[in-house]
């Protein structure tokens, strides 16, 4: 019941997959609030907050592990000084940076090879090679 407490289902919802009453449903989660239920007896404080972050995730049709990913990538693009309200644009521009005819997601994987590359430290002579490749269409 707990779990899909925190999956962001309703009470009548947590009842009807669980076989119980409503009413059982609403004690045990009332008991989880409490800080009644050993298990979970440390996270009694932000039981509202991470039903809330459940339904969020829910109703944007994301996992946890989704969601982790999301923000570790926003978190590195505003260490660039890119804010969530410039990605839109940031996303634009890389689009608009890839040579005439190029598909930006072909443009965007391009460049991450090459900084998987410079990452390894290659000798200078893997670039112009690079750059020599014929163009993809």
């Amino acid at each position: 019941m707990v779990r899909l407490y925190f999956n962001g289902l309703s009470y009548d919802e947590i009842a009807a997959r669980s076989g119980v009453a409503k009413g059982t449903v609403a004690n045990v989660i009332n008991d989880l609030k409490a800080g009644r239920v050993p298990e979970a007896r440390d996270l009694a404080e932000q039981v509202e907050m991470l039903r809330e972050l459940a339904g969020e995730l829910r109703r944007a049709n994301l996992t946890v592990g989704q969601a982790a990913t999301h923000l570790a990538l926003l978190s590195h693009l505003q260490e660039l000084g890119i804010e969530p309200a410039d990605i839109k644009h940031w996303a634009t521009m890389c689009r608009e940076l890839a040579a005439p005819g190029t598909d930006a997601k072909l443009f965007v994987h391009a460049t991450m090879s090459l900084e998987h590359l410079r990452e390894r430290d290659l000798p200078p002579i893997v670039v112009p090679l690079v750059r020599s490749l014929p163009e993809s269409k």
